[in-house]
């Protein structure tokens, strides 16, 4: 019998774990991870509010800027903690980055103060039906749904 090179039973090892990792990371059929992240946007409730009636969201520091301003999941923790401390609820907006993807560059942030990293800005209108999935933030630290924190693990 023929024996198996090492590298190539590392490959075969890989593939078998990998295969099904894989395939759920794409499914993301009712809150399972995906491979492909999100973005997402938070809202004060006003703005939620304001997005509710006229269908499309608008921010007076997306105005002033000239984009939509929004996070990776593993952004969110950081921009909660440096620019919503005064609220104690907020509405937290997943989109999913295929769908806007002809409109959304990552861009160095803006303001840029203690930020790094690129953050992803949206070059047009955000109407609400493009929100895949939306959660209330009561501060407590702001719970971040699960399926987000995995998300940003990876």
């Amino acid at each position: 019998m023929k024996q198996i090179p090492l590298n190539l039973k590392w490959l075969l090892v890989s593939l078998i774990f990998l295969v099904p990792f894989l395939a759920a990371a794409e499914a993301n059929v009712r809150g399972e991870f995906r491979l492909v992240n999100d973005v997402y946007k938070i809202l004060t409730l006003e703005e939620w509010e304001n997005a509710s009636k006229t269908g499309f969201v608008v921010t007076e520091l997306d105005k002033k800027d000239g984009f939509i301003h929004l996070s990776t999941s593993s952004q969110l923790a950081a921009i909660l903690s440096l620019f919503f401390t005064q609220h104690e609820k907020l509405v937290l907006l997943q989109l999913k980055q295929e769908e806007i993807k002809d409109s959304l560059i990552f861009e160095d942030p803006v303001p840029k103060g203690e930020l790094s990293g690129l953050f992803p800005h949206l070059y047009s209108d955000l109407a609400v039906n493009k929100v895949s999935q939306l959660w209330p933030l009561e501060r407590g630290a702001f719970n971040l749904p699960n399926e987000i924190l995995l998300q940003g693990e990876y």
